[in-house]
């Protein structure tokens, strides 16, 4: 855990168990209390300070990938990473993990969470696409984006701009060295990069949607 302006790095946890992995994806819950991520095939919570670490899920045998917290922090969504692909929810009172999308013969993928509205960023089947999700149902998708992979959507604190890599203007012009910005209300793509870099790895966006942060391959 470390300030966004590069102070007050603090150890938090180790990886668990022999089905640990690099550690993709964590959140943060809104009110600064919590940590949330995907160690061993579980989702566990962690305090800020280090304390409380707690498994959620308890059910290791299955493969699960992190997605995101739902702004009110009730409850995580995670992705089921094995055939048959779907997304669940866990709901932190209850600890009851419900099916947000799944379907014989599909494949989805979470790759977004909102911080302050009620939207995620999935695929399904190779198509990316944006939803309403208020924990309870989900809305008709809308395709977002004409490309057939990315590292991950962030969204803006205001729900109204998503920020994603590879850069392309559609499947044949990928770019790995850009990052793109999506006006979910215009519809416009803009490249909002110019690295002379290898490859964006993983980023994110301030709370307050002023600047990004990356993690590269190669000098810039």
């Amino acid at each position: 855990l470390i300030n966004a302006d590069g102070t007050g790095e603090k150890f938090l946890t180790l990886y668990n168990g022999e089905n640990s992995g690099p550690l993709q994806r964590a959140a943060i819950t809104n009110d600064e209390k919590y940590c949330y991520y995907v160690s061993d095939n579980d989702v566990w919570r962690i305090n800020l300070d280090g304390s409380g670490k707690e498994n959620l899920t308890n059910t290791p045998s299955i493969k699960k990938a992190f997605g995101g917290i739902s702004p009110d922090s009730t409850y995580v969504l995670f992705d089921i990473a094995a055939e048959p692909w779907s997304i669940q929810k866990l709901d932190i009172k209850t600890r009851k993990v419900m099916p947000v999308l799944e379907g014989e013969g599909n494949t989805f993928v979470i790759f977004g969470v909102a911080r302050n509205k009620n939207l995620i960023a999935y695929v399904k089947d190779s198509v990316f696409l944006v939803a309403n999700y208020d924990g309870n149902s989900i809305s008709e998708p809308k395709n977002f984006v004409n490309i057939t992979r990315s590292t991950g959507f962030v969204f803006s604190p205001d729900g109204n701009k998503v920020y994603f890599t590879p850069y392309g203007s559609g499947p044949d012009e990928i770019n790995t060295m850009e990052m793109a910005e999506k006006n979910l209300v215009s519809g416009k793509i803009s490249k909002i990069t110019n690295f002379n870099i290898e490859e964006i790895l993983n980023y994110t966006i301030s709370r307050d949607g002023n600047f990004g942060a990356f993690s590269i391959s190669g000098p810039c």
